[in-house]
């Protein structure tokens, strides 16, 4: 059996890990436990409780970029391939990496934020009175 992990960083779902046992049967399971539907390729397969089960020979080799439809919301996930049978995350391009660079400015810039609130409740609740 083949199991693809996916799980939410940052407002997009990430392939966090493959395994690959042997056998045709491939799961793609969310850290979450979803129910919708899930488009890989030309397929529509069903998604319960976050488990979504196939076989690898419904699925043609090549890259896959699954759509994720649940709660009336539409996910893009990240691609995997498939070559022979066998299922392989995608490696970091270029696009990933400026992503991932926005998403540390983002965080980066709420953090900053957030401190400075801080520094303002803690300068009220630690008042000292003068005479």
């Amino acid at each position: 059996m083949k199991i693809i992990v996916y799980k939410m960083r940052l407002n997009s779902y990430e392939c966090a890990d493959v395994k690959d046992d042997g056998g045709d049967d491939v799961r793609i399971i969310f850290d979450k436990p979803l129910s919708g539907t899930l488009t890989v390729k030309d397929k529509i397969l069903p998604l319960v409780n976050g488990i979504c089960k196939t076989s690898v020979r419904e699925l043609c080799d090549g890259e896959c970029a699954p759509t994720l439809f649940t709660s009336g919301k539409k996910y893009k996930l990240e691609s995997f391939f498939i070559k022979d049978g066998f299922i392989l995350r995608r490696s970091p391009d270029g696009e990933y990496v400026r992503e991932l660079c926005e998403n540390y400015y983002q965080l980066k810039k709420r953090v900053s934020e957030i401190e400075a609130e801080l520094e303002k409740i803690n300068g009220k609740i630690t008042q000292k009175i003068k005479f």
